[in-house]
């Protein structure tokens, strides 16, 4: 049985709403290269939201997406997942529910409140478009 976000909403919001952190495994590959189908991720609660964040929210067409605010302006989050060159959300902080806390991929652990996180973010965020055309070009056949 494949269980969608949306299924797990009303858990992820009541239990971050209590103090506690959500294991959740997503699939897609709207986050690669910082997420990818299989990693293991731990929501929280927002205490605070900046440029490169990674965040559950809801779109405006209520589906639910995991992707990363990459501009703040005027109460309004632009969000877009790393692998897309165009596609872009912006909602208020009210469709914002829970923050990404860590990354666990092959028993690594990342976690995303390191300075290193948001170096790194910077770089696979503003260079999306050189990976882009590189993958198209020595992608394998």
């Amino acid at each position: 049985m494949n269980s969608k976000i949306e299924d797990f909403i009303p858990l992820i919001t009541q239990s971050i709403n209590n103090g506690m952190e959500i294991e959740f495994t997503p699939f897609g590959e709207s986050m690669k290269p910082t997420i990818k189908s299989g990693d293991t991720i731990h929501f929280k609660k927002i205490d605070f939201l900046k440029k490169y964040d990674i965040v559950l929210f809801e779109r405006l067409n209520h589906e639910y997406a995991i992707h990363r605010i990459v501009k703040i302006k005027d109460n309004k989050y632009t969000i877009k997942g790393d692998n897309y060159l165009s596609v872009t959300d912006e909602v208020g902080e009210k469709n914002i529910i829970a923050k990404v806390s860590q990354i666990i991929r092959n028993n690594k652990i990342t976690y995303l409140n390191k300075k290193g996180f948001y170096f790194k973010s910077y770089f696979i965020y503003n260079f999306r478009k050189v990976r882009y055309y590189f993958n198209r070009i020595f992608k394998k056949k």
